[in-house]
Parts: structure tokens; sequence; C-alpha cells
């Protein structure tokens, strides 16, 4: 798999997990998946160990839940789930 030279900047600028600080392990998580027309500009990267990544992927709160435990990543995920920040505001009522 060839990697984009954003993809390869982006695991240069950002060794170490955006959510928690540890190291980061393999490639960054895309917000919105490419096929849901993410591309892989910053906005749609995050750099993640292995534990928060296993977090988002098979848990059942997925990403909610890691900007739930991570509030510092709430602007950048929601600006690309726009939708996640709607059904989020419902909940809070």
């Amino acid at each position: 798999m060839k990697l984009s030279k954003e993809i390869k900047q982006y695991m240069k600028d950002h060794p170490n997990c955006e959510a928690c600080g540890n190291s980061a392990y393999g490639l960054p998580h895309h917000i919105k998946t490419r096929g849901a027309g993410g591309d892989d500009g910053p906005e749609n990267l995050l750099r993640l160990c292995w534990s928060c990544h296993y977090g988002i992927v098979h848990s059942p709160g997925g990403i909610r839940q890691l900007i739930e435990t991570f509030p510092h990543l709430r602007e950048k995920v929601l600006a690309q789930k726009p939708a996640l920040a709607v059904i989020m505001l419902k909940d809070e009522k």
C-alpha cells in the first residue's frame, strides 16, 4: 500500500497518540472514512495508540466514547462528523 504525502507528513508531525499521549501505532485513523468521502487531510486524521484506536473500532461507544473521554478531540471530530454533533446535542437534553 502506497501512503500519501499527507499521511506520511501527519505521522511525522504526530508521533504520539492525540488522545492519551502514548506512543502512536500504525497509520492515522480517518475520522470520516474514505468510503464516506473523507480524505487524507490533517483535519480528517487522528494519530492514535493501539488502545485508543481499538476503542473507536471495537467498543460500542466508538468515536463518541473517545471524544467523551478525551474532550480536547471533540471540535476536530465533530467538524468531520456533524451528524454526530446533532445526535450528541439531542442526548444532552
